[in-house]
């Protein structure tokens, strides 16, 4: 093997092909415990530790493959080695878990909205030559630009937020470990999830958005209506749903007299899924077969 373009590399989460991916990494690397004694003259003497290879990758789309917490089988292929667009190549497999699931949204320049995935491995890397073809149909999606984000139960007329970016990201404090059963390779364990969300407002006015420490429902959308020639519905836009985001902070207002820059601010928010004896829920859809991403089980009837 030798050097080759990354162009027709491709991920797959176990058998399964990841669509529309650009872009994944993997760090192969090996803690070095040193020593220094009194018959070592000030310079360490080495020996290798525990090995890990952990990683990420990302692609465009509303809808990310795993999210965090997830155990799943990383794939990474590196593309043909002979130059095709569809031989064999070298791929990269690692047993991992997902630590954080980032999801971001452009509206400044309208660029696709994107996921980005970080994994840490939960066992050991391998190498073997095979095949691997995205063929899938891209799943690129353009935020649309009248259809952004709605606070239920605000006013949200259209361009009051002025919305430059929305951040969502998705996190597990994944716990790794090694023992004398491990093989000389890290192990890991899924621990505890959180959400958190930041917003970039181009607003002169912090009470756009509800005060710190307010319970949100939020409705991200990824996608505008799709209208037929008439004005009416025909399928109405996706989103992410959040019931509770609770406002944390309003930071970086600032007023730049010197360049007269447009004002702006950005909203911080976490996750709280319990509120005033209601339970929350974490889905994505247009509210009809939506994907339940989180939902505690219902309280039971007295």
């Amino acid at each position: 093997m030798g050097m080759i373009s990354g162009a027709f590399g491709a991920v797959s989460v176990g058998d399964n092909v990841v669509s529309t991916v650009n872009n994944w990494t993997i760090n192969d690397s090996v803690t070095l415990n040193a020593y220094r004694a009194s018959n070592t003259k000030r310079y360490p003497g080495r020996k290798r530790g525990t090995r890990t290879a952990d990683g990420s990758f990302s692609g465009y789309g509303p809808l990310p493959p795993v999210f965090a917490g997830d155990s799943f089988i990383f794939r990474g292929f590196t593309g043909p080695s002979d130059g095709s667009e569809t031989g064999p190549g070298l791929i990269y497999s690692v047993p991992a878990i997902a630590n954080n699931l980032t999801m971001n949204w452009d509206f400044a320049t309208g660029t696709f909205t994107s996921w980005e995935i970080g994994f840490t491995s939960n066992g050991a890397l391998t190498k073997t030559t095979g095949t691997m073809v995205d063929n899938s149909y891209p799943t690129a999606m353009q935020p649309d630009p009248n259809k952004t984000i709605e606070i239920v139960g605000q006013d949200n007329e259209e361009c009051v937020l002025n919305l430059v970016s929305v951040t969502l990201t998705f996190t597990n404090n994944v716990v790794t470990y090694a023992n004398s059963c491990t093989g000389g390779w890290q192990r890991a364990s899924a621990g505890s999830n959180d959400v958190t969300m930041s917003g970039v407002s181009q607003q002169d006015d912090l009470d756009i958005v509800p005060e710190v420490g307010t319970d949100m429902e939020i409705k991200i959308y990824v996608n505008g209506d799709v209208v037929d020639d008439e004005g009416t519905i025909v399928t109405p836009a996706s989103y992410w749903h959040l019931k509770w985001m609770q406002m944390a902070s309003k930071t970086g207002f600032t007023v730049d007299i010197e360049t007269g820059a447009v004002i702006e601010f950005t909203m911080n928010a976490e996750f709280n899924g319990f509120s005033n004896g209601e339970k929350g829920i974490i889905s994505y859809g247009n509210g009809t077969d939506d994907v339940i991403i989180w939902q505690p089980p219902a309280t039971p009837s007295p």
